[in-house]
């Protein structure tokens, strides 16, 4: 079994990939990657995603999944200043 600090690692390792777990029922973060960290170091786990500061939770993934396990969508504007594929995954 692979120890969650292992999964840490390769989810930093992905130079251009943004990672968060949050709480589906809340929005807490949970946690968050290396990318993350660099482009909104105001993010802190245990705040609310909706808390991050300018961004917008319209193309929230979560918002339109439905009883699905995953949903994608696309972002503009955000963060990262591109467009952005969102996915949401649900995890036991």
């Amino acid at each position: 079994m692979v120890d969650k600090k292992e999964y840490e690692k390769l989810a930093d390792a992905l130079p251009t990939v943004g990672i968060f777990v949050i709480r589906e029922d809340n929005y807490e973060i949970l946690y968050y990657n290396q990318r993350m960290r660099e482009v909104s170091p105001e993010v802190k786990t245990g705040m609310c995603c909706r808390d991050m500061g300018d961004h917008s939770c319209a193309n929230c993934p979560l918002l339109t999944i439905g009883d699905r396990q995953e949903n994608h969508t696309l972002s503009y504007n955000n963060l990262f200043g591109d467009v952005v594929d969102i996915t949401a995954v649900r995890t036991n």
